[in-house]
Order: structure tokens, then C-alpha cells, then sequence
């Protein structure tokens, strides 16, 4: 018996002294990752969060919630766009048009017709009431976007990215004309069809949002009920309701990271010309019996694509497991990777299916 009790004794303080231990090093460590935590928010304070790594925010129950949140959210973030020297007064009412702040270090993103018709040297910013000037511009080839860097630019709010490939027809959204003003809205057609021809290059855009309203301010930010961008406007009415096009934030995500990250817009390029199969009609003999998919007429030398094997005539019916139905164009899905990914197509190629890897590219 009282080995017995000397036993429980001695398991008794080895279990102490092993808990004592293991709350030490449980300290230790949650310490320590609290720390690299902080280090790593600090850090990215530091270099200025893009958009799309902002936190989620909770989505409002009532319009008047989400107005709220939107004002609050984008409205600090706005850009107004005049045109005069420094030296000129800023009148009511001369904007030429708007953006929006995608890092706090000055990186703004608008579109490409608010900066047309004049010298960089005349383009002013207004964020807040201060005004910067312009160090250099980035046009996306393939969207209407326009990157802007501004000078001496820091601390500058900045507005969280949305889901805009998940925004659907009715949805509501707000658009910010400028610092101080927001209008509600809603969506009329989030995919509508942009005017195409039959000889389509593949990573051309093939739909836009339709907003239910026209907005007379180009480059302006649209954004959802929780305040997330999910577009910017075009200068341009579309659709039965006669509302402003507005162009989506997913077709100009690639070229807005790669600015940020790079100081160089780089877009994925697969390498085909294409005709969307569902836009277009073709004669049987084309088509092969498919109404959807991506027929290729021409594959660019020394492209990912031409040295994957893709080949003229190969219809494309699948990127990686992404159906390229009716309302996808190829230029789309491509929309979601970067240069330096490695997608798998699935094409037809002469009846027989075929699973074909190709590394893109960048431009």
C-alpha cells in the first residue's frame, strides 16, 4: 500500500511538473505568433494593403445600413480628377472624372477616358480636400482601366475589394461621383454582351455590368451593399434601361496587382485567337455539333499555348475545371490567374478529347 501511495505521489508531481512545462512552451508559442501576427500586419501598414486583402465586413440588413457602410468605406477613398495648373482654383462642378485609392502609398485606379485629352503635367488628384499631381499613368490593352501613381502620396485610405464575379442582376450597389456625393443604384445585367466580331482575339472581354442608372462620371467606383469595390463606370449608356456600362472589378484585377506588385502592367496571355462558339454562327463542319467552347483560328509562334500544342482548328471547352459556357468568354476565366500559371485545357480536336498543360504567359 504505501508503495502504491508513493507511486500516485510521484505521478502526481511528474504530471505537475509536466503541466507546468507544457503551459510554459504553450506560451511561449501563442508569444510568438502573436508576435509574427503584429509583425506582419505592421508590415503590411507599411507597404500599403491593396484592396483585396482588406477583411471581410459583415453585409448590412437595411438600405440605410448599407448606404452608411458604402459612404463610410469608399468615400474617403475617392479621387476627383481637374485639369489647370497648380496655381488654379478648383471650381464646383469641373471634375473631369473620378477613381478610386487602391494603396495607401498612391496608387489609384480609373479609366483610361478620364485622363485622354491632355499632358500629365495638367492632371490634378483631390483626395480629401489635398491635391496631388500625377507621376505616371499604366493603360491596360485589354480593359478600359487606367493605373495612376501619384506623387508624394502616403497614408492614403483605401477601400476592400469585392466579389464582382458573384454580383448578380437586381443587386443593389452605390456609385461615389465624388469625395462627398453617392448614388444608389442597382444592377441591370451583369453579364451584359459587349459587341463582338467573328475573328475575336481570346483574351478580349466579352460582357460588363449594365448599371439601372446613368452616372455622367467616368471612372467612378461602384461598390456593393458592404462597401466592397466591384467596378468602375464607362462613359458609355448600355441595355434596355438606357443605365451607364460599368466595367468589372475581376477584368482588371490581373492588371491592378501587377502595377502594385511590379511597377509593370503584365497581362496573361494564353496565345490563341479564338471565336466563341456560343456568340457565333459557323457552319457544321466548324463547330462540330458544339454550341459553346472557344474554336481556335490562329495560335500565336512561341506562345504558352503554341508550345503546349495547341493547335488551329482545336475547340476549347474547358479551362481547368471551368466550363466556357454561353456567357464566358475565354478572356474571363483567364481573368483569374496570373503570368507563370499553368492551366489545363480541355479541347476537341477533331472529335477526340484531349487534356493539353499550358504555362502563361505575361504582356
Amino acid at each position: 500500500m504505501k508503495q502504491s501511495v508513493s507511486q500516485i505521489v510521484y505521478v502526481s508531481v511528474i504530471a505537475v511538473v509536466v503541466g507546468i512545462a507544457a503551459g510554459i512552451v504553450g506560451a511561449v508559442v501563442s508569444e510568438n505568433y502573436l508576435s509574427q501576427y503584429v509583425a506582419s500586419l505592421q508590415e503590411e501598414g507599411e507597404r500599403g494593403l491593396t484592396l483585396s486583402e482588406q477583411k471581410p465586413r459583415p453585409i448590412p440588413g437595411t438600405f440605410e445600413e448599407a448606404l452608411e457602410s458604402a459612404k463610410k468605406t469608399v468615400l474617403p477613398a475617392v479621387v476627383q480628377f481637374y485639369r489647370g495648373s497648380a496655381e488654379a482654383a478648383v471650381l464646383p462642378g469641373t471634375a473631369i472624372g473620378a477613381g478610386v485609392v487602391v494603396t495607401s502609398d498612391g496608387w489609384v485606379a480609373t479609366t483610361k477616358d478620364v485622363v485622354a485629352g491632355g499632358a500629365l503635367t495638367s492632371l490634378r488628384a483631390e483626395i480629401q480636400s489635398s491635391f496631388y499631381s500625377v507621376q505616371e499613368t499604366f493603360p491596360d490593352p485589354l480593359t478600359n482601366l487606367v493605373m495612376i501613381r501619384l506623387v508624394d502620396a502616403e497614408g492614403l485610405p483605401v477601400i476592400p475589394f469585392g466579389a464582382s464575379d458573384q454580383v448578380e442582376g437586381g443587386d443593389l450597389v452605390f456609385v461615389a461621383v465624388s469625395g462627398t456625393a453617392i448614388l444608389p443604384t442597382a444592377i441591370f445585367d451583369a453579364e451584359h454582351v459587349t459587341i463582338t466580331v467573328a475573328a475575336n482575339p481570346s483574351e478580349t472581354f466579352l460582357s460588363e455590368f449594365a448599371l439601372a442608372d446613368q452616372i455622367a462620371t467616368p471612372g467612378a467606383p461602384v461598390v456593393n451593399s458592404a462597401g466592397e469595390l466591384i467596378a468602375l463606370t464607362l462613359p458609355r449608356t448600355v441595355g434596355e434601361a438606357g443605365g451607364v456600362a460599368a466595367a468589372p472589378l475581376h477584368h482588371l484585377l490581373t492588371a491592378i496587382r501587377s502595377v502594385i506588385r511590379s511597377g509593370e502592367l503584365s497581362r496573361v496571355v494564353l496565345g490563341t485567337t479564338t471565336i466563341d462558339l456560343a456568340a457565333v454562327e459557323e457552319p457544321e463542319t466548324i463547330a462540330r455539333g458544339f454550341n459553346r467552347g472557344a474554336y481556335v483560328t490562329a495560335v500565336t509562334t512561341g506562345s504558352g499555348a503554341a508550345l503546349a500544342g495547341v493547335l488551329r482548328a482545336d475547340i476549347i471547352t474547358k479551362v481547368d475545371d471551368q466550363l466556357l459556357n454561353s456567357a464566358d468568354a475565354l478572356a474571363e476565366t483567364l481573368s483569374k490567374y496570373n503570368p507563370g500559371n499553368t492551366i489545363t485545357l480541355t479541347v476537341d480536336r477533331g472529335g477526340i478529347e484531349m487534356q493539353i498543360e499550358v504555362e502563361l504567359s505575361g504582356r
